[in-house]
């Protein structure tokens, strides 16, 4: 029984993670021929990007001066939107595409049609595509949504086509855009006629048949080289672009800590192999006497093997058996633990590949497990064993053997320790780190402005007045401000700076994140204000040009002085010209974007300059939360009906969520280096045991001739410890060499930090040392006089 439970717990926690990296890693994106989809990015090592958007005119370029994609497409960073009409309002996530997206991806519609080129054109960018979820809860399925009109952001779309259930949007997390698309529409411009520097588009496309990604990289590095020379914004940041496999970029952000997983549920089953290998010595040493009138009688050793190889068969067969079992309940267990931007994981089957692998892995472990005491039967010692009688003894092979086994399993599980002990002190450090805003009893919601309703920046900025004057008069809210984008919410934005008196081009070697913010938000989230001022409403009202910078911005353009008052200049979205502001405040930093670091330098200015229709807004709570989340929908339905106060969450989920990897990460490494440990911990005590059983006549002269109960006591331990000393200078060694790949998950530790190898040594010797006690304590209880009779 205790030999099936170890290899159904070792084959189901390898089968349940597996079946994790082959969801994610391994199945092939769901797309027709997806190995010919490809990521085009921008990348400047001078401007610090290493995925960063594309414009417009660079699109044409590589459709007219390379030959090796058969289609590039385009998208951009994905906005909200108001749906109205057919029901309550609701925000949809929108994106823009060009014409020819979802040829590209190589996915038919369940209804009606995708874009044609025409859509591309100005008369045709009022059609739309929706997804199968908004088609069956707004629409109920019906057949007649295609030809109907919606209304998005007030204006009338027609719907073209539905998207079938089984569509995915899957997009590299570099890329900042939303996956859980509701509605596509096509752009209603040129990408031709934008400007260069104008840089907001990710670019998709897929290879022709035969060609190679070297291939691609070198043509459209031939296309970047010639825009380097024509173009000042691509020669002075230093532009290169690189072409990456879409799936590889997809799962970038997370295949270290899967394939680390992978590794780590590898080092259990070898731990569970080994002690059933151990289990499987000790039975085979019982059944020595057995074995060896087996072989007198004329038994040859290739069938005594294969008597051996069949047991170890039979008992890996109901361990994979059960091991499936438990993996189906593994999968449930890690679903719900999984982090939110580990893609593709809404469904993980145990399908034929990991039946398959399972299969393999059983067969497998059964060799392992099996061989050793296969091997041991081939080398009897006939006389010895026929000649005594019913005692048992083991060979000095097999007692090595065995001990080799434990130090195995010790040293696998040093490993598996010293990387637990490393991700516990990575959450640590990302739960000390320093946010710049206080999250608790911060709660968020959007709104989404649309250009019918609100046509100027004076009317947007209005309106979110009056939604953050009557937040605040209700007696559950302290606190409201507005900004964009949110901190931690995946969205980012970024353009060029730099200080008066430089000349132009010198700001364009500078990048910073740009942030919209309205009066009341740096109070709201209670951001230390360091020099100066915040926002006041005269800022937004007489539309000032001033803007509050962060500490790493002051530090950068204005080392060693004081900024306040000092002149920047910055370029406004969708204008060529660098516009002057004034610095009125310098702020705490923010972790905008990781919390593993500080980010990129960061200036605010006020809403009204820019007065974006997309807009988070931020309320700290002075009573419960749900009354709060009240008076936020009847202060936003009390001005605009139709508009929704979307995505309401606390700010600490999104402080949580940027925690997720490296909390998944390291809950199922301590769960698998706890299974190690206590799997190490029972080979370790059946090694002692059987010691102590079979040297119970040694054990008894010893104490006939006057060895004390201490001494015999010492003497068990410290062969265990000495076993276990072995295996934690093993597996010291080899977690020095094999915690590398996790180094990108770490956060304010080195993957060779001293105090994580000293505790997780001080661990392991402990544990050691109580896996020793127990068989010490029973030698203690041997009678010298009944020993000696032992034979």
């Amino acid at each position: 029984m205790l030999v099936v439970f170890t290899l159904g717990l070792g084959i189901g926690a390898t089968s349940a993670v597996f079946s994790v990296v082959n969801a994610v890693l391994i199945q092939p994106l769901p797309y027709d021929n997806p190995d010919q989809l490809v990521f085009i990015w921008h990348e400047s090592d001078k401007m610090g990007f290493e995925a960063a958007p594309v414009p417009g005119p660079d699109v044409i370029d590589y459709r007219e001066q390379t030959t090796v994609f058969e289609e590039i497409a385009a998208l951009n960073n994905t906005p909200t939107a108001n749906l109205t009409g057919a029901g309550e309002p609701v925000e949809i996530h929108l994106s823009t595409v060009t014409a020819n997206y979802f040829d590209v991806l190589g996915v038919p519609p369940e209804l009606g049609r995708t874009f044609i080129a025409a859509d591309g054109e100005r008369e045709g960018t009022n059609n739309v595509v929706i997804s199968h979820q908004l088609w069956s809860e707004r629409f109920e399925g019906a057949d007649d949504v295609i030809g109907s009109e919606i209304a998005i952001n007030g204006a009338p779309r027609t719907v073209v086509g539905v998207m079938p259930p089984t569509f995915e949007v899957l997009m590299p997390a570099a890329a900042g855009m939303s996956t859980d698309i509701d509605v596509w529409r096509t752009f209603d411009f040129d990408l031709a006629d934008l400007p260069r520097d104008n840089a907001f588009l990710r670019v998709v496309a897929r290879l022709r048949d035969g060609a190679t990604l070297e291939q691609a990289n070198d043509e459209v590095a031939a296309v970047v080289e010639r825009q380097r020379e024509l173009f000042e914004y691509h020669g002075d940041r230093e532009l290169r672009s690189t072409v990456r496999p879409l799936h590889s970029d997809i799962v970038s952000h997370v295949d270290a800590a899967l394939l680390s997983l992978l590794g780590a549920v590898l080092f259990v089953l070898l731990i569970a192999c080994a002690n059933v290998a151990n289990l499987l010595l000790a039975r085979a040493v019982a059944r020595e006497r057995e074995l060896a009138i087996r072989a007198s009688l004329g038994g040859s050793p290739g069938r005594i093997v294969r008597q051996l190889l069949t047991e170890s068969a039979f008992f890996a067969l109901i361990g994979g058996l059960l091991g499936l079992l438990l993996a189906r309940w593994g999968i449930d267990l890690l679903l719900a633990v999984r982090p939110a931007s580990l893609p593709r994981l809404e469904h993980v089957p145990l399908d034929g590949t990991v039946l398959l692998a399972t299969a393999a892995v059983t067969a497998v472990a059964a060799l392992l497990f099996g061989s050793l005491p296969a091997f041991q039967a081939l080398r009897p010692d006939l006389r010895s064993s026929l000649t005594e009688r019913g005692t048992v003894t083991p060979t000095p092979p097999g007692r090595k053997l065995r001990s080799a086994l434990v130090v195995t399993e010790v040293a696998l599980s040093m490993v598996l320790l010293v990387g637990a002990g490393l991700m516990v002190r990575s959450f640590a450090d990302l739960t000390k780190q320093e946010l710049g805003f206080t999250p608790d009893s911060v709660h968020t919601f959007r709104v989404t402005l649309t250009a019918s309703q609100y046509p100027t920046s004076e009317d947007r900025d209005r309106f979110l007045r009056k939604v953050t004057e009557s937040l605040e008069a209700d007696p559950a809210i302290e606190r409201a401000g507005a900004v964009f984008p949110l901190p931690l919410s995946g969205r980012f934005w970024t353009g060029p700076w730099m200080v008066k008196g430089q000349q132009p081009e010198a700001g364009l070697n500078n990048e910073a994140n740009y942030r919209l913010v309205m009066p009341g938000y740096f109070e709201t989230m209670r951001t230390p204000l360091l020099k100066g001022r915040s926002f006041a409403a005269e800022d937004s009202r007489r539309n000032l040009p001033v803007a509050v910078i962060d500490r790493t911005m002051a530090d950068m353009a204005f080392p060693g002085g004081d900024p306040i008052g000092k002149r920047l200049r910055i370029q406004r979205l969708g204008s060529d010209d660098m516009s002057k502001v004034r610095v009125i405040g310098v702020v705490e930093n923010i972790r905008h974007r990781d919390l593993s670091f500080d980010g990129r330098a960061t200036i605010y200015y006020p809403y009204r300059a820019q007065a974006f229709g997309n807009m988070a807004l931020v309320v700290r709570t002075s009573g419960p939360a749900a009354e709060a989340m009240a008076a936020i929908d009847e202060a936003v339905y009390a001005l605009d009906p139709n508009m929704p106060a979307a995505a309401k969450r606390p700010m600490a989920a999104y402080v949580a969520e940027a925690m997720d990897t490296t909390r998944f990460t390291m809950f199922l490494i301590l769960a698998l280096a706890g299974i190690a440990v206590v799997l190490a911990s029972i080979g370790l005590y059946g090694v002692l045991f059987s010691a102590v059983r079979n040297q119970t006549r040694e054990l008894g002269v010893h104490m006939a001739f006057g060895a004390s109960s201490s001494q015999i006591l010492r003497g068990v331990v410290a062969r265990g410890l000495k076993l276990a000393a072995a295996g934690i200078l093993i597996g010291i060694v080899a977690s020095i060499l094999l915690t590398r790949p996790i180094v990108g998950l770490l956060s304010g530790v080195s993957a060779t930090d001293p105090v994580t190898f000293v505790v997780v040594t001080l661990l392991l010797g402990f544990i050691a040392a109580l896996a020793s006690y127990f068989p010490a304590r029973r030698a203690l209880r041997v009678e010298p006089t009944v020993a000696l009779r032992h034979e």
